[in-house]
């Protein structure tokens, strides 16, 4: 299935770009006026290795990842895990969220006392248990209502 997508190879081994991945492969972001950036941010998910480049065993690691359970858990953090360090940084969440639509509608203050309260010392590893108060204390920093946390660390 990657082959087919794949317009870089290297070796004998094929490759998937940002594009190929994202446009060709998942039928996203077809538009003319898509923006570059998105690609790439999407694409960085299945790039484990962040060389800009989707070799086919990483294909199947990130395919593999769809069939888990927390997939949906894990695909986010591999998006904000830019570096592929297994560790968020602050600066990691802001690089995101700054670019969203939202964002440049109604811009946040990253510099602002209650992100740098809140925020500056944030880091979440890879695997790092986050039940109960650390669940609460992660959402409540990054702004989601108490209720919505309890159902979360219940479920």
């Amino acid at each position: 299935m990657a082959v087919k997508y794949a317009s870089v190879v290297d070796d004998g081994e094929h490759y998937m770009t940002p594009r190929d991945f994202v446009q060709s492969y998942l039928g996203l972001h077809t538009q003319l006026q898509h923006n570059p950036k998105t690609v790439e941010l999407i694409a960085g998910v299945a790039d484990t290795t962040k060389d800009g480049l989707i070799s086919f065993q990483e294909f199947l690691a990130f395919e593999s990842v769809l069939c888990a359970p927390d997939a949906l858990f894990i695909v986010a953090f591999q998006l904000f895990d830019k570096t592929g360090t297994g560790n968020i940084s602050f600066e990691n969440v802001r690089d995101i969220f700054s670019q969203t639509t939202v964002h440049h509608h109604i811009p946040f203050n990253w510099d602002s006392a209650a992100a740098v309260r809140s925020g500056r010392n944030l880091v979440w590893s890879r695997g790092q248990k986050l039940g109960g108060p650390r669940v609460r204390q992660a959402g409540l920093q990054c702004g989601i209502p108490q209720s919505t946390l309890w159902f979360i660390i219940r479920d």
